[in-house]
């Protein structure tokens, strides 16, 4: 009793520290421009690139590897935004033919691209064809061509090799490493890493942008096929990233499974990968714990001043004397934007964190248009405090384009048919009446106060309950703890900009369910004495006999795993592992 109650505590404690607010300092928070106008400046930047591409290698000569999948997953999620627009299918399928067909990397691990005397020794890096199953999968939800799920699902198929399975952390080693890396740090399972190089057996380094970019294919994957398998792989790697990655403010970007040591270093692309996989996932599960990561992880990653300026331009990036060379700390800013307008688009609109994020999202799309667009033409600045661009940057228009395109998404009117999303449901959404007397962070705070005590209240009630009455029937549980939700249950829920997807068969390899060359994930091995529904209530006679507010945190309660305690919270699932 003593433990739930404590658990209760720190849930009501990760609510109420979640802080929504619009900072008042914000340079142009809203805006009036139409849909159409805002919709109208994404295609023109995107007519400055399209002509560019290399019609032999699928990619702009002048960007790196991966930043060219990045700038096709961005074609396509315009396409997304605007549906009626399939322009650019031509492009984007012919780019990615182009460099699955010429480019090394592309579904397996690719040479690094960057100049010898920065790398000890040339390696090959999971997160290219990672990156390019991303803008795979995002062509296929635009045009839901099977190609790009077949290619999506081929190079999940290949990366899955270098995810650390469970197993592989309790015997500390795997398929591709020949020295044993930590099966815990910090109390805590390194299972759910993907390692960052995949041709040195003895590099045990994982980093946010390859485990960030598995976990979200893997939640892409699961919404679009509906095989568990990708939501095993995704669960695990979230957890992973919420127990080694995440500093409590945003996602850190390199962690050594040698000896539990991280890089502390912050680029916004870490969080932005992360967010829009927590997304996607939480949204086909409704997973409660990922929900209130996700939300934690928005409320201050939004408002770190490592790359958020007072103004609240993200100030990541060039100086003025560096616009004219390109790294990833520049091109991928727009990946941050991206991950925080698929939360907005599934959330309920109303919600204090869709508001927060539409107000930056907001401010970066005004500062790009108002100080960063060159007047005359439809070039960006890589800087979007200004001053305009003076030449074409590839770089400036990729980091650009997902801030037009999100911006552009958020002008639309929900369809009618699209129900609420489940993201945003932990969360306190505003009214619009005006409250006069108590200010709004006195009745937050009432509110939470009153919140906890009626909540210890009926926990001790119904503590007492059982205990004295022996007639009633105990809560049962789920086969299926919160970890693993039977039958894709949960894919009913909005999809990406209202658009229904198209299921395709997995490949052969997928067919048996947590199947790959080491032995990724299977389901937990769970009672067979309890009950077979997702979510069995109470017995009638505790319906009848407890209040209503009580029945009701009752079957809350009924829905946690059947062990949840404070000391279980903080480790990821306990998986078998199929050799």
């Amino acid at each position: 009793m003593f433990r739930f109650i404590i658990t209760l505590l720190v849930l009501c404690g990760l609510v109420s520290a979640q802080d929504f607010s619009v900072p008042s300092g914000w340079r142009h928070p809203s805006s009036s421009r139409s849909g159409s106008d805002r919709a109208g400046l994404a295609q023109a930047l995107l007519s400055t690139v399209t002509p560019q591409f290399n019609s032999t290698s699928g990619q702009l000569d002048s960007l790196f590897f991966n930043q060219n999948a990045n700038l096709l997953s961005a074609i396509s999620i315009h396409a997304m935004i605007v549906p009626s627009n399939e322009t650019n299918l031509p492009v984007v399928l012919a780019a990615l033919k182009g460099a699955s067909q010429s480019q090394p990397g592309f579904l397996t691990p690719s040479v690094c691209r960057l100049p010898t005397s920065l790398l000890p020794e040339i390696a090959e890096f999971n997160v290219d064809p990672l990156t390019w199953g991303l803008a795979a999968l995002h062509a296929y939800c635009s045009y839901a061509d099977s190609y790009f799920l077949d290619t999506a699902t081929s190079i999940w198929q290949n990366m899955s090799d270098y995810l650390v399975s469970t197993t592989d952390a309790d015997i500390r080693s795997h398929p591709f490493r020949n020295t044993t890396f930590q099966q815990e740090c910090n109390g805590t399972s390194t299972a759910g890493a993907v390692f960052v190089i995949a041709n040195d057996p003895i590099d045990l380094t994982t980093n946010a942008a390859t485990t960030g970019s598995f976990m979200t294919l893997s939640a892409r994957l699961f919404e679009a096929t509906g095989n568990t398998t990708y939501q095993l792989a995704a669960q695990l790697s979230a957890w992973f990233i919420q127990s080694h990655l995440y500093d409590g403010t945003v996602i850190i970007d390199t962690f050594d499974l040698s000896n539990c040591t991280a890089n502390l270093a912050q680029e916004t692309y870490n969080s932005g990968l992360v967010i829009e996989g927590l997304s996607v996932y939480v949204n086909q599960t409704n997973n409660a714990t990922m929900r209130s990561f996700l939300n934690d992880l928005i409320s201050t990653s939004i408002k770190n001043s490592t790359w958020t300026g007072l103004d609240g331009i993200i100030i990541e990036g060039p100086s003025q004397d560096t616009v004219a060379t390109n790294y990833d700390g520049v091109a991928f800013k727009g990946i941050f934007v991206r991950g925080l307008y698929e939360a907005w688009s599934r959330s309920p609109q109303d919600s204090d964190v869709a508001k927060l994020i539409q107000s930056y999202i907001t401010v970066q799309y005004n500062a790009l248009v108002d100080l960063a667009k060159a007047p005359s033409n439809d070039y960006y600045a890589p800087r979007w405090q200004g001053p305009p661009a003076e030449s074409f940057l590839p770089w400036g228009q990729l980091a650009a384009l997902d801030v037009l395109n999100s911006a552009a998404g958020m002008s639309q009117e929900p369809s009618p048919s699209v129900t609420p999303p489940s993201i945003a449901s932990a969360t306190t959404t505003a009214t619009s009446t005006s409250h006069h007397g108590l200010a709004a962070g006195a009745i937050a705070g009432v509110t939470i106060g009153v919140v906890v005590v009626v909540t210890l209240i009926a926990a001790s009630a119904i503590y007492l309950y059982r205990r004295c009455s022996p007639k009633v029937t105990d809560i049962t549980y789920s086969t299926q703890t919160s970890w693993s939700l039977p039958d894709h249950q949960y894919t009913t829920n909005v999809t990406p900009f209202s658009q229904t997807l198209p299921v395709s068969a997995a490949p052969s390899k997928l067919q048996s369910e947590g199947s790959s060359s080491h032995g990724l994930l299977s389901p937990p091995v769970t009672s067979t004495s309890r009950s077979q529904e997702p979510h069995e209530e109470v017995s009638n006679v505790a319906q009848n006999s407890i209040p209503e507010l009580v029945q009701r945190l009752n079957q809350a309660i009924a829905r946690l795993p059947p062990t949840a305690q404070v000391d279980d919270m903080d480790g990821p699932p306990q998986y078998e592992s199929i050799r």
